[in-house]
């Protein structure tokens, strides 16, 4: 659907190939365990030791871009917040 397109480009940073591997590797849903996962650890819901042995088996530059993509969201909602 149109949604997923547009998450995928966003999560593949507007590279077309590179969002169609990550639709074809079901990354939407690791990116949103991940997110969820992230959040938790900011929460202390979430132990730091097992969020690291977790996402250890995920490639590094793909856990840096999406460090990366959650920084750059939280951003625009601070400034989209403080704006109104």
């Amino acid at each position: 659907d149109h949604n997923d397109i547009e998450r995928l480009l966003n999560l593949a940073d507007g590279a077309p190939l590179t969002a169609l591997q990550l639709a074809n590797e079901n990354k939407i849903a690791v990116y949103d365990n991940f997110k969820k996962d992230f959040y938790h650890l900011f929460e202390n819901s979430k132990n730091h030791l097992s969020f690291a042995q977790q996402w250890s088996k995920q490639e590094i530059h793909l856990l840096l871009d999406w460090l990366f993509l959650l920084l750059k969201e939280s951003l625009i909602y601070q400034l989209g917040s403080c704006q109104q």
